[in-house]
């Protein structure tokens, strides 16, 4: 499997990038690139691609608006694979966080979700100050089996937390692996697991690949690995030669594609899920 990890600027991604690629280098090969890249037909190269967090995970939206969510879009609807976690959870839900909008008020439309930001978090200023803090919140797994989760049902953990989005409004596809046991965050959902087109997306709020400080390990060291091999797991295969958003072919190590009719039709039905098939 191959990650894309998307990493547009160290001063703006909260300084996971590290502990991102050692997470997936264990069940796959991850390299960096960039929101140009992606504009170029990178993803071709990729099973799936992740977004990491930090305020980072807004630049490709606010550079190249519907563009760049069309090309995230039309991977994943191929039957490529998206992991948003934190930031990159932030820009895949239904709508934009309300106190987002006046910075950024586009979305990925991955998922049929709200997403919100926890009640410290006013302003994408205040967003990106807290993207460099670190503490842990409380979260408990659901005891419905998925492959994500599964061995831990209802276990409940301490998980780094960045001021991350909080997830509520879950559609009839979506399927809540994890819900905050923190008081404060009113129960409302950590983790979240659906389909887009033939694509399959995972949004995760909190950070479990990071250490708590004084540690060297992961805090939660099965749950990233888990995550990443869920998504990137393709049930068709896929055929992707050309760029429909843009129009430019793409070359690619990897053959990759789609039938444009398919993508289009997710892209004007919005974020709905496949279907939802708990446990598969």
């Amino acid at each position: 499997m191959k990650f894309a990890v998307v990493f547009d600027s160290p001063s703006e991604q909260g300084g996971y990038i590290p502990a991102v690629l050692n997470a997936l280098q264990q069940v796959g090969d991850a390299s960096t690139i960039t929101s140009q890249d992606i504009m170029n037909g990178a993803l071709a190269s990729y099973h799936a691609v992740v977004l990491p967090g930090g305020l980072a995970s807004f630049i490709g939206l606010k550079k190249w608006g519907d563009e760049f969510a069309n090309a995230i879009r039309y991977f994943i609807s191929a039957g490529g694979g998206y992991l948003g976690v934190c930031g990159g959870a932030y820009i895949a839900g239904r709508a934009p966080a309300n106190a987002f909008r006046a910075y950024c008020n586009l979305t990925l439309g991955l998922a049929d979700v709200k997403v919100e930001t926890p009640p410290i978090i006013t302003s994408i200023d205040s967003y990106r100050e807290s993207q460099w803090h670190r503490y842990p919140v409380s979260v408990t797994f659901a005891s419905e089996d998925h492959p994500i989760i599964s061995g831990h049902l209802g276990e409940t953990l301490d998980i780094v937390y960045s001021s991350g989005a909080v997830i509520d409004e879950p559609g009839a596809t979506v399927d809540v692996l994890a819900n905050f046991a923190e008081e404060g965050f009113g129960g409302k959902i950590a983790l979240i697991a659906t389909y887009f087109g033939q694509g399959r997306v995972v949004l995760c709020s909190p950070h479990p690949e990071a250490t708590f400080v004084g540690e060297t390990e992961a805090c939660v060291p099965w749950l990233y690995p888990a995550m990443a091999t869920w998504v990137a797991e393709r049930e068709i295969e896929v055929i992707y030669p050309v760029s429909p958003w843009r129009k430019t072919l793409i070359t690619s190590a990897v053959p990759l594609a789609i039938p444009l009719a398919g993508f289009l039709g997710i892209v004007v039905g919005g974020a709905i899920g496949r279907r939802s098939q708990k446990g598969v």
